[in-house]
């Protein structure tokens, strides 16, 4: 671990690991579950990065915040919110000495209300309230902090893209990264701020015979995320996008939105080396090269 990483982990309070892009934050959520005292649990916002915390911390209890209220409330009231407020009405919920969160800045005020409930001693909280997208599922974003007494840690240091990409993401989000390396990935995203966009670019790749993938949203709860079709290309929205990382990402249509620079700073933060603004599928097709 560098230095920030290594003070992250090695602090003994409450505390908020603010992570920018690359930085290693789920190895430092793993590495602190890692040493985490007797009774204690991550929450995590999908199944693949609590179940990576179970693999490397087996003695951390670790999952999703939806299965672990449905854990304690034993059946499914048919909705997420309504699962949560049937957790809040237990009397003798459990406490745990820390609890781990991963994706802090994806919290809503249910949520929030959910981990405070358990929390015996201290909490231990991972994030980028600059990568903060889903607002439209009433995600606090930076203010979740607000709600929480907890010492602010930084991580500037950038693993996985080369400096032209860090570059990008400075000129939206100023923050001081530092590239320090770039990941040596395959593959080609493209990325979407709609499905009805998604939709009609792959259509039209059928149509010229390319081969793709396609990720998708899947049910109700957060990430909640299924494959269709297997490919280096993978076609997604921005918001499917979000804690994936591949070579190259072609933003597609997405003009000035000023309005809406976090999602195009989580859209430039997955790739290691090349970042393109595709605004047609004449220029998405030359960009791409012939089928395969």
């Amino acid at each position: 671990m560098d230095d920030e990483q290594q003070s992250a982990v090695n602090y003994k309070g409450s505390v908020a690991v603010i992570a920018g892009p690359g930085s290693g934050k789920t190895h430092v959520l793993v590495e602190k579950a890692k040493i985490a005292p007797q009774n204690s649990i991550a929450l995590t916002f999908t199944r693949n990065a609590a179940g990576e915390v179970k693999q490397r911390a087996p003695q951390v209890e670790a999952s999703t915040i939806h299965s672990f209220c449905y854990k304690h409330i034993k059946s499914f009231p048919g909705d997420y919110d309504l699962l949560l407020h049937e957790f809040l009405s237990l009397k003798n919920k459990p406490k745990y000495n820390l609890v781990l969160v991963d994706e802090f800045q994806d919290l809503n005020m249910l949520e929030i209300k959910v981990i405070k409930s358990i929390i015996g001693e201290n909490v231990f909280l991972v994030g980028d309230p600059f990568q903060s997208i889903f607002g439209y599922a009433h995600a606090l974003g930076k203010t979740v902090l607000d709600y929480f007494e907890v010492k602010k840690l930084y991580l500037h240091n950038n693993y996985r893209s080369k400096k032209n990409i860090v570059r990008e993401l400075e000129c939206i989000h100023l923050r001081n990264l530092i590239p320090i390396g770039s990941k040596e990935l395959n593959g080609t995203f493209v990325l979407f701020r709609t499905n009805r966009q998604l939709n009609e670019v792959a259509y039209s790749l059928s149509e010229l015979g390319y081969d793709y993938g396609i990720k998708r949203k899947k049910g109700v709860f957060p990430g909640d995320i299924y494959e269709e079709g297997g490919s280096d290309l993978i076609l997604m929205t921005i918001h499917c996008s979000k804690g994936l990382e591949t070579k190259r990402v072609i933003l597609f249509d997405w003009g000035e939105r000023h309005f809406e620079r976090n999602l195009e700073y989580v859209a430039i933060a997955r790739a290691s080396e090349d970042f393109h603004l595709i605004n047609s599928l004449t220029n998405l097709t030359r960009l791409l090269g012939q089928p395969k």
